[in-house]
Order: structure tokens, then sequence, then C-alpha cells
């Protein structure tokens, strides 16, 4: 069983390797929507690997591995840049607040040179750093402070944001959350599916609301899957959603259509933000 296992990693890893170079990668956008009138105010670049035999694999196959043999960096410069060079043409063609939110990982933020090249993909793709939003889990945050808050600190000078993602998942406290360079704390999809199962759920999400409010940090909740959880959303003051009751991520071109029929509207005409909107 282990030799198994060794093999079918060892296999994975140089399909991995392969895909890279051969371009088997493309890079899915889910819309972000604003719960006071259904328009995408952004998209989070969510990677996928297009094999030549097994079709679509989701990132939960193949990105624990990557992690482990380095690749991941490769992965993360790759969604950095095409996904900066979308958005670039979308905020030219007509959709010019739109952000875009893109994944770090420590290795790639500990890496020398990071901020630089941060720098150069926005120069190449003709994108401002306002237009981006940088999502970091807690854990990470964690692992280096005194490496990753300074850079963090570099990037965000230049205009683009910082968000919390997964929050409530893992081990920062409050006396970090007022230090570190935070705009956004995003809701973690397990909270928000409880909201349909139990109490629980609902308390914490509260709890999360009301510790936005008070640090005075943008919120937006993510695995949003019914009508339910969009209203109570709304009802406890949370500006953005993303979620499959909207829309699941999408290919770039797909996605042009999803922005030009602005159809989310219907979504939330009874929510509580958009009849104050």
């Amino acid at each position: 069983e282990m030799n198994h296992q060794f093999s079918t990693r060892l296999s994975l890893e140089r399909e991995l390797r392969k895909g890279l170079i051969e371009g088997e990668f493309e890079v899915f956008y889910q819309p972000q929507v604003s719960l006071a009138d259904g328009r995408v105010t952004g998209v989070e670049a969510l990677v996928r690997w297009r094999h030549g035999v097994r079709g679509l694999v989701e990132p939960a196959e193949f990105l624990p591995l990557a992690a482990e043999t380095g690749l991941i960096q490769q992965i993360d410069e790759f969604v950095q840049q095409q996904a900066f060079h979308d958005v670039a043409a979308w905020r030219r063609n007509g959709f010019s607040e739109m952000q875009v939110s893109v994944n770090l990982t420590s290795v790639q933020i500990e890496q020398e040179g990071f901020v630089e090249r941060f720098v150069a993909a926005l120069e190449v793709s003709g994108l401002e750093a306002e237009g981006v939003i940088l999502e970091i889990t807690e854990s990470t945050l964690m692992q280096d402070i005194e490496v990753i808050i300074p850079k963090l600190k570099q990037v965000q000078s230049l205009g683009a944001r910082i968000a919390i993602d997964d929050f409530g998942t893992g081990y920062s406290s409050l006396a970090y959350l007022q230090q570190f360079p935070i705009n956004t704390l995003k809701i973690d999809r397990s909270f928000v599916g409880d909201l349909r199962a139990d109490a629980s759920g609902a308390s914490i999400v509260d709890a999360i609301v009301a510790m936005a409010r008070g640090l005075r940090l943008d919120l937006v909740a993510e695995g949003v899957e019914n009508r339910t959880q969009l209203r109570y959303l709304a009802e406890q003051g949370c500006e953005e959603v993303q979620g499959y009751v909207f829309s699941p991520a999408l290919p770039a071109t797909e996605l042009v259509s999803v922005l030009r029929d602005n159809r989310f509207a219907e979504l939330i005409v009874d929510s509580p933000m958009a009849a104050t909107a």
C-alpha cells in the first residue's frame, strides 16, 4: 500500500511538472457580488488543471502536492499574471471598477523579490494596484510575521488591499488583527453553510460581522449557496458575497457574459440592503 501511494504521488508530480510546461493550467473566476444592488464588484481568481487525459482536475487534488514539492510558487505566479492580464482587459472594456482577488501562499510571499515580481506583473498587465486584493489565510499570516508583514505593508502602500481568507478557522487574535495591514475579512464557507443547519453557525457569523464593524474592515462571505443564507447575511450587514447562489467559478470567456448581463440583481431584490440602496 505504501509503495502504491508513493508511486501514485510520483506519477502525479511528474504530470504536474509536465502540465506546467505544456500550459495545461487555467484561471477561473468566481464573481463577488454586492448585496446592495447585485453588481459584480470583483472576482476571485482560482486555478484549474485541464489534464490531457483526466479532464478538469479540481485544486484539492493537486494543490497539496504542489505545496509539498515547491511547484506551488510557479502555479501562484501563473495565476497572478493571468488574472492581472484578464482583469486589466475588463477594466479597459467598460468594467473600470473591477477588482481581482488572488490567493497568496507563504512560499510565494517569503521568496526573495516577491514585491518586485508583484510590481512587474502589474506593469506588464497594465493593471493598477488598486484593482488587486491579495488574500492570505490566518495560518499563513502567522507563520513568519517578521518576513510577511513588512512585505504586505509594501504592497498595500502601492494601493493593493489585503484580505484574510477563511477567517475564523485559524488562530489569529484581535490584537494581531489590529496590528496587521488588513482591509477585508472573508467569512469561511463552513460558517456560512451552518446557517441552514443550526444556531451556532449564525452566532459565529454574527460575531465576525460585529468584529469587522468594530475594526472598520470590509466583509465578504464565501460559499453562499441559497437565498436563506443570502438574506441572513444581508440582514447582518455583510456587504459582498460569493458562492453558487450566484455562480460557480467560470473561465474568463464565460465570465465576460456574466458581467455584461448583470443578472444577479433579481436574486437580492428582497434583501434589506437592496431596499435601502
